[in-house]
């Protein structure tokens, strides 16, 4: 709820961008497609207070700036765009968040890739950081959520101000549910 540093990888729309902006949060969004922020501002009303940075964001991570948090949303035809389904990526970038942060990562699926999420947390997790996959309680929705800290500090969503968001956000945010990855556990997965 304090004021954060946000990097959001994949403009998408800047739907969550735009909403962290208005929550006094200062957000940098890195896309690799030049006409995402034109399309973000003329059908998605992007805040203007969003910086918006064309690059790659796989690399654009390792400049010298750390972030309160990072999204990673960055898709293509088949989900989330291979990179980001990195084990050692994702453990280097947690260089670049600040203690007590957080990386979540949108693993974008056709939604019949749900143990992907429990194998790359079982990877992360056996670097020493914490990992916690985020799905839908109902099912394969395709949209699971991979978590990344290095110590846990919550244990569930917190939605307070749920009535807030529009309905469809609500939907989904109320349906997730979180399991830590056990990196002993999963040895068979």
């Amino acid at each position: 709820r304090a004021r954060r540093e946000v990097l959001i990888i994949g403009g998408a729309g800047g739907s969550l961008a735009s909403m962290l902006a208005r929550r006094g949060h200062k957000v940098t969004v890195v896309d690799i497609d030049p006409v995402a922020k034109r399309l973000a501002e003329k059908y998605f009303l992007l805040d203007p207070r969003v910086a918006w940075v064309t690059d790659d964001g796989a690399s654009y991570i390792f400049g010298d700036r750390t972030f309160s948090a990072v999204v990673v949303d960055a898709c293509d035809a088949s989900g989330t765009r291979t990179a980001f389904l990195n084990a050692r990526w994702i453990v280097e970038a947690m260089d670049r968040v600040a203690p007590g942060g957080s990386l979540l990562i949108n693993l974008a699926t056709d939604g019949w890739r749900l143990l992907d999420g429990w194998r790359l947390g079982r990877d992360v997790a056996s670097s020493g950081l914490q990992a916690r996959l985020w799905n839908p309680e109902d099912g394969c929705e395709g949209n699971d959520i991979l978590e990344i800290r290095r110590r846990r500090r919550i244990s569930e969503l917190d939605v307070r101000d749920v009535l807030a968001r529009p309905v469809e956000a609500r939907t989904y945010l109320l349906s997730l549910r979180g399991a830590w990855i056990d990196r002993q556990k999963l040895q068979a997965v």
